[in-house]
């Protein structure tokens, strides 16, 4: 175990390197420990709510009005223990320079936590986590696709939050820097307007083959918080879901995904949290996205779900549903589907 956290803590200093760095000169302490800190925070984020639609993603520069604080983004990512999430708010205060007149108010980039059930338009006061002073021409691209920048020399990677400034340094003003925040848990519905009154609907894959999942940076792969990881793996552990003895026929197994007869997400998917692994299960009434288990996958057994035929079958041959006899599941020999108290289409 101290061999993986001296390599994780060896990747993580290289990014930070990397992500820090200037070929020409070497960012300075507070921007270097600004990029830093949230790197390690937001590294686990799982939502993302885009406070300045007008501003983000758009290439303009928010120069109005001067001097007033502006909140940009909000991030949520997993907190230091099971069930638990932080909130952060990135706000940003416009700069005032007038040569005329000698006034030189330069912006003010900072970092803020608030509750998970607040919001970050009142809250320019709250907490600062860090900040770093002295800026302008700020830009922020946020996106769950790749972005070429320009000419297309640089590109934002899919799920990263890319910040670009210039910093006043040694009574003179900085070339433009560069810093990414990788998001490894956000998924494409999670990357949301606050003008969004509702969730986008999920955009499922149905091609033959392909899997359902929502599209995120690493699918199936859930990311902890960098600072907890390295200092233990014992909360960690207890994020995790199900035991290796979880059993669907002693109602053991915990469902990790649920849809309804729409096709839509109820609750939030959690699947990647399976400490075993996850299987689908056949009964809903919808045929292109099905319900989903942790644990390992034991379909057709007697009292365990039948075996998905798949959505090409089922689409063509069999009506979606939980009825006796239905073909879009299929069982050991000698044994039929039926449905269960749970709308699953189980064998016996």
């Amino acid at each position: 175990m101290n061999i993986l956290k001296n390599l994780f803590l060896l990747f993580f200093i290289f990014s930070i390197l990397i992500v820090s760095c200037n070929p020409n000169k070497l960012i300075n302490n507070e921007l270097k420990l600004f990029a830093a800190r949230n790197y390690i925070n937001w590294f686990s984020t799982m939502e993302v709510t885009i406070l300045a639609d007008d501003f983000v993603n758009s290439g303009k520069l928010l120069d109005r009005p001067n001097a007033t604080w502006w909140p940009l983004v909000m991030l949520t990512f997993l907190g230091p223990k099971a069930g638990s999430n932080r909130v952060q708010c990135l706000i940003y205060k416009v700069p005032y320079i007038n040569v005329e007149n000698s006034i030189n108010k330069y912006g003010v980039l900072k970092v803020v936590e608030i509750t998970p059930d607040d919001n970050c338009k009142n809250h320019f006061s709250a907490k600062e986590v860090t900040s770093v002073s002295g800026i302008k021409n700020l830009r922020i691209y946020l996106t769950g696709e790749s972005k070429k920048m320009g000419s297309g020399k640089r590109t934002i990677p899919s799920f990263t939050m890319g910040v670009s400034l210039n910093r006043y340094e040694n009574n003179t003003w900085s070339e433009t820097k560069w810093i990414y925040f990788p998001l490894m848990n956000a998924e494409a519905k999670s990357l949301k307007s606050a003008k969004q009154k509702k969730s986008k609907k999920l955009s499922y894959v149905k091609k033959r083959y392909h899997s359902s999942i929502v599209k995120r940076k690493n699918p199936g792969v859930l990311y902890f918080p960098l600072k907890d990881y390295l200092e233990g793996p014992a909360e960690i552990s207890s994020e995790l879901l199900g035991t290796i003895d979880d059993s669907y026929p002693d109602k053991t197994s915990i469902q990790c995904h649920k849809v309804d007869g729409n096709c839509q997400t109820i609750g939030d998917y959690i699947c990647d949290r399976c400490r075993y692994g996850w299987y689908e299960v056949v009964g809903s009434a919808c045929s292109k996205v099905k319900n989903k288990y942790c644990g390992p996958n034991k379909c057709g057994q007697r009292g365990w779900p039948a075996c998905p035929r798949g959505y090409q079958y089922s689409r063509y041959i069999v009506t979606a549903g939980c009825y006796a006899g239905n073909q879009s599941g299929f069982c050991q020999e000698n044994l039929s589907t039926y449905c269960d108290e749970n709308k699953v289409l189980v064998c016996l």
